[in-house]
């Protein structure tokens, strides 16, 4: 089959958004089918070029693969460190990426339209009057966080949560996305709570499917040695009021008391790290902290070899691809029950912390419980740390993709004939790209 793939977001070795992007458009090629990615010039066209001169795809993806760069007219796009523009970006380009993707239609025929990124519930995608089936998402962002855990957020952390809740209330009543939902073939929701967010009329043809999976190559599995290691806590996200970190602070500070050798690393960078590092000397933990603020993404394999236990307690991240891959490396993950995180984490291979109705000195009670209890409990922390990988496993390259290409074949009434899956082992040659 033919499949077009909207990925305004699209690199390799990256998480999140550009992640998704790239990995769901080797996906479709792997298991045999031609690719073509629609994604931004501006963001992404350098970045994959280098990345293929020095990565070429395997050969029997190259000739699978094609990458079509597109800018709106006179608009190369913003930075990603200005939302605000990214944004309007985001909606001109979706807007006049319609023109590429009809030219290409009547080129090449596709069979099936998959839009990616940003895969958002509030975003709309405009690709779905080409006449073939549209697959729109995975998309999260319906999540929210709860009212007893914004206790503590800056005066700009609750403006931009209330922002953030009437934004996702006016989905119902958005008029382009009632358009994307009317024309999609399968709604795919990354929670319950994004899928929440589809009108009733759409209901039918809306399912729960969290769209991350880790690449079987880069996961190192339990780890026999984990529990007689010095204990070191992991922390990886954006610095940002949501994402938890003065939670993980509040909680590392806890099993700081209990164990003079534990270590915090924390990497990320963003707008909290003044609040963030003043609260480590509150607590008295500043010295015991490693702060990075960016790692490569192929150097975060060996930063979670390093350590002993994955703390992520985000707030309302629709997924968390950082969860994964801890879990892929056999790192226990203690985790909120919120967002896509507490659809990954269970009992086999972490702690998921109730948060949805507890206040936040209860829930840092319980998170650092939880670290205490791995730390303390040896036979624990190594059988966790095999559930882990067991746990990765189940969200592999070579499973999920095929239980989306089910569930749209179900939900959609969309007949996808799937290929004989590529080797992955194939000899490298050459790539072919194409631009507009």
């Amino acid at each position: 089959m033919n499949i077009l793939v909207s990925a305004y977001a699209c690199e390799p070795d990256r998480g999140s958004e550009p992640g998704q992007g790239w990995n769901w458009a080797l996906a479709w090629a792997r298991m045999g089918h031609h690719v073509w990615v629609l994604t931004c010039r501006a963001h992404h066209e350098k970045t994959i070029h280098d990345s293929l001169a020095a990565k070429p795809l395997p050969g029997d993806l190259a000739g699978r693969v094609h990458f079509v760069f597109h800018d709106p007219a006179g608009w190369p796009g913003p930075g990603y460190e200005r939302p605000r523009f990214v944004r309007s970006h985001y909606l001109a380009w979706q807007w006049t990426v319609r023109a590429v993707a009809r030219k290409l239609h009547a080129e090449i025929g596709f069979d099936l339209v998959h839009h990616v990124s940003w895969g958002v519930v509030r975003q709309p995608s405009f690709l779905g009057d080409l006449g073939v089936p549209l697959v729109f998402g995975p998309v999260g962002g319906g999540e929210r966080t709860p009212w007893k855990m914004r206790d503590g957020f800056s005066a700009k952390g609750h403006a931009l949560e209330i922002l953030r809740d009437m934004l996702n209330g006016a989905v119902r009543l958005d008029p382009m996305m009632h358009r994307t939902f009317a024309q999609a073939s399968a709604i795919l929701c990354k929670t319950s709570e994004s899928a929440a967010l589809v009108p009733k009329t759409y209901q039918a043809k809306t399912r729960v499917f969290l769209e991350v999976f880790a690449d079987p190559e880069t996961q190192t599995g339990a780890r026999p040695d984990i529990a007689q290691r010095p204990f070191r806590v992991l922390y990886v996200g954006r610095l940002l009021h949501w994402k938890g970190a003065h939670l993980a602070l509040a909680a590392f500070a806890r099993l700081a008391a209990a164990d003079p050798d534990a270590r915090l690393t924390l990497v990320g960078k963003g707008p909290e790290s003044g609040r963030l590092h003043a609260q480590a000397v509150e607590f008295g933990i500043a010295s015991r902290i490693e702060w990075r603020e960016w790692v490569p993404q192929p150097d975060l394999h060996a930063l979670y070899a390093d350590h002993s236990v994955f703390l992520f307690p985000s707030l309302h991240d629709s997924s968390g691809n950082v969860v994964l891959e801890a879990l892929g490396h056999g790192l226990p993950v203690v985790c909120l029950g919120l967002g896509g995180p507490k659809e990954m984490v269970d009992d086999t291979c972490g702690r998921v912390i109730e948060a949805e109705t507890r206040t936040v000195d209860e829930v840092v009670a319980n998170l650092g419980a939880a670290l205490i209890d791995l730390r303390t409990r040896p036979d624990l922390h190594q059988a966790l740390s095999r559930g882990a990988a067991t746990r990765a496993a189940a969200f592999s390259s070579d499973v999920r993709p095929s239980a989306l290409v089910r569930l749209v074949q179900e939900v959609g009434q969309v007949t996808i004939t799937t290929p004989r899956p590529l080797s992955r082992a194939a000899p490298a040659t050459h790539t072919r790209g194409a631009a507009s």
